[in-house]
């Protein structure tokens, strides 16, 4: 994996000559996928399976670190399998159950079928199988498409090195962006993309602790909630312990930072941490959005750069791996046709039942009342927790 190397062949490439990029010295692929987080590795994958040409441009270097719960649900880690790129989740630990806290009234549910897996890990795997399925992966590369095909044109994509600012146009017959949220691979030049924020959506942030810093056991999750956010906190493979919080931007600048409003609302359902926070966090975003658009022409948008929901049962690695499986199932059509008219569609019938879920989900934690209720009301009833248990990971 590198910079912008000279084009060379392919696996199993079947792209045909394509007279314009030959007369303007553009490089021709039968797919370009911008990012490679689990949606464009995976995706990239695939592709490169069927025997299409494909590049996959990442604007960083791997191994690097990203804000994520590091918890894959039972629909991803099945999705993986099902696509043959389960050996990605080699060493990960199983996790078997989650604690949910609002105040200091907890209840334990079952978590049956999900993993614990470090995001710098999964990617750098993940980015790994596309490159032995034949996918051209390349790395540092900042990419911008400056033209959205349709028809008999193909699709055009400006790949730019990070460090040198060599640039190169590459043309190709579908482009899947999955540059995460608020992507700008497609709205830098023009396209006529836009994001739609929700204005009361909370933003995300992450770190990682020493292993002793909480007394959370392995192959179980936290969970506590307040009105002004949420903190999950799991232990990681490594043994270290992975903190990821959804929180109320107006509430971080009132208690003075990130790092002091996760120690409240940690602090807040009797737990205690044995060392300061940091107070450089990971951050991301608002993290409820839409696009205005997430086809047009031979261009398609997957994982988060498809438009995100603040996913307070950790489903966003699955809704990103099932997303990236239908964007290659849908990838002869779009190719053939030069259209992706029908992929918001197609995307919404996988995933859109379960953001519509987490939708609901985020909402009721703005309630005090209301979640306490459902809590209670789990503690008491344990058909109840089997369910909270599953729609926790997305069975349901």
């Amino acid at each position: 994996m590198s910079g912008i190397p000279p084009a060379g062949p392919a696996a199993h490439a079947t792209v045909q000559p394509d007279a314009r990029a030959v007369a303007s010295g553009a490089e021709r692929a039968g797919a370009i996928v911008i990012g490679a987080g689990p949606a464009g590795s995976v995706a990239a994958a695939l592709l490169a399976r069927e025997g299409i040409r494909t590049v996959l441009l990442e604007r960083a270097h791997f191994p690097r670190a990203k804000v994520c719960g590091c918890c894959l649900g039972a629909r991803g880690v099945s999705a993986l399998e099902r696509c043959g790129l389960g050996d990605a989740l080699d060493g990960a630990s199983a996790l078997v159950s989650a604690s949910l806290a609002h105040g200091r009234h907890w209840v334990d549910v079952p978590l049956g079928g999900s993993r614990v897996i470090a995001r710098d890990v999964l990617d750098a795997r993940l980015a790994e199988s596309a490159a032995r399925a034949g996918c051209d992966v390349r790395m540092g590369v900042r990419a911008s498409v400056v033209g959205l095909g349709h028809a008999s044109d193909p699709a055009i994509v400006q790949a730019d090195d990070v460090a040198s600012a060599a640039s190169r146009t590459l043309h190709a017959d579908l482009v899947v962006c999955a540059d995460g949220l608020g992507g700008k691979s497609i709205a830098a030049h023009g396209t006529g993309d836009v994001w739609a924020v929700d204005p009361a959506s909370r933003f995300g942030v992450a770190s990682t602790l020493k292993p002793d810093a909480l007394d959370i056991p392995a192959s179980h999750l936290w969970m506590m909630s307040r009105h002004d956010g949420y903190v999950g906190a799991v232990r990681l493979p490594s043994g270290e312990i992975d903190v990821a919080a959804a929180i109320d931007p107006a509430a971080a600048r009132r208690c003075g930072g990130p790092d002091a409003l996760i120690t409240a609302i940690v602090e807040s359902c009797g737990r205690q941490l044995r060392d300061r926070l940091p107070r450089v966090w990971r951050g991301t975003p608002a993290l409820t959005r839409r696009r205005a658009w997430i086809g047009r022409g031979r261009v398609i948008c997957v994982g988060d750069a498809a438009g995100y929901v603040e996913p307070f049962t950790g489903e966003g690695m699955s809704w990103a791996i099932e997303g990236a499986v239908a964007a290659a199932s849908a990838a002869p059509r779009i190719i053939s046709l030069g259209d992706s008219g029908e992929w918001d569609q197609a995307l919404a019938s996988v995933i859109g039942t379960h953001q519509r879920r987490c939708r609901h989900v985020a909402t009721m934690l703005r309630f005090p009342r209301a979640t306490m209720c459902a809590l209670r009301a789990a503690s008491r009833i344990p058909a109840l927790r089997r369910r909270i248990g599953a729609l926790a990971t997305g069975a349901a």
